[in-house]
């Protein structure tokens, strides 16, 4: 029981530190290309930790750009994928392209 604390404790101190964002900038012939990420941890699919995987890559982008394309893992209980994603993985990341 207690080794079993011991790894949850670990296991989660490694994800909540692996929490993060970012984003990436390049501009080609006048046009400028956004690529937003977030990291989240969510044990068991219950809590996003630090915060929502989507929002954190949302929030990187700058307001007047228009989203081309977004991708987040499924976190739903109510499909096959998101039941073995949140049983197994534990880890979501968000992508989000935008352009200006």
């Amino acid at each position: 029981m207690r080794m079993a604390l011991v790894a949850f404790g670990l296991a989660a101190l490694i994800g909540m530190s692996a929490g993060c964002k970012g984003m990436r900038e390049s501009t080609v012939g006048g046009k400028t290309t956004y690529v937003a990420h977030g990291i989240s941890f969510r044990p068991l699919g219950l809590v996003a930790l630090p915060a929502d995987d989507l929002e954190q890559a949302l929030s990187q982008l700058p307001a007047d750009a228009q989203i081309t394309d977004a991708h987040a893992p499924p976190t739903s209980w109510n499909s096959f994928a998101g039941i073995i994603h949140n049983i197994f993985v534990w880890f979501d990341v968000s992508h989000v392209s935008a352009t200006k």
